[in-house]
């Protein structure tokens, strides 16, 4: 009597078979995320194979927009960029849709890819903008990222900024963008983050409000006047430091203006 090898894999979910019977045995083999059994029939010397391939949609990660918000003077595009894997590095067909139109749609070979997406501000209507990404692998199986872009008038005086996937502002010192979530440090240190509030037709910053994790949200008076830097053209650049080392992940920042000023 012939030998009968069986090897198993827990992770990946792969199984090789190797049979030494003669001449009747086939030899199976099936890899793939899922299970496999095999079962050996003495009469007639033959082997049965029983399996079923599990699959997960493709993965979108690091997903972020070189600006969510934006004013209705800016000319220049929106880009967002992401990652994209799937099971076995198989290739992805990719669909951008902003407010139900479809923008740009491709695909890519093999995975992992780097997307970079172009909107154009023409595609951005005043307010909240919908936008959608969906991602099918060769298997037929969808993922898709979802966010607003928000297109807002320069004259307002209540100025917010979302963090979840905003690359845009400048950092420094241990502070990183922990995306999905916002702003937060990497383990323990200091650091800044940098946003630039218009005023013009306003007199000041009035107060700031802070939405952070765990549903804390708090509103900061700005009392002291906000220090001169420099000026750019007919206006002036203030700069006010906040401290925020009591909040975990900020997820958002408010700026509620004064009404008056030049």
């Amino acid at each position: 009597m012939g030998q009968s090898i069986v090897r198993w894999l827990a992770y990946p979910d792969t199984w090789d078979f190797t049979d030494n019977i003669e001449p009747d045995a086939q030899n199976p083999h099936v890899s793939g995320n899922g299970y496999a059994t095999s079962v050996w029939d003495v009469s007639p010397d033959t082997w049965a194979h029983h399996y079923e391939i599990y699959s997960t949609p493709p993965s979108i990660s690091a997903a972020g927009f070189s600006r969510t918000n934006i004013w209705d003077t800016d000319a220049s595009n929106v880009v967002l960029t992401c990652e994209v894997t799937s099971d076995g590095g198989i290739g992805i067909n990719y669909a951008l849709i902003v407010n139900g139109v479809d923008i740009t749609s491709g695909d890519t070979q093999s995975t992992p890819a780097d997307l970079s997406l172009q909107i154009s501000t023409e595609n951005l209507t005043l307010t909240d903008n919908t936008v959608l990404l969906t991602v099918t692998d060769a298997n037929g199986l969808t993922n898709t990222f979802s966010y607003s872009i928000i297109k807002e008038d320069r004259d307002t005086f209540t100025f917010q900024r979302r963090f979840q996937h905003d690359l845009s502002p400048t950092t420094t010192g241990d502070v990183i963008l922990d995306h999905g979530e916002g702003f937060t440090f990497e383990g323990e240190g200091a650091g800044e983050v940098s946003l630039q509030v218009p005023t013009e037709g306003k007199a000041k910053i009035q107060s700031i409000e802070v939405e952070a994790s765990e549903d804390k949200e708090e509103e900061i008076e700005i009392a002291e006047d906000m220090i001169f830097k420099y000026a750019v053209g007919e206006g002036r650049v203030h700069e006010y430091q906040l401290d925020l080392n009591r909040f975990k992940d900020i997820l958002s920042i408010s700026s509620n203006l004064k009404q008056g000023g030049d």
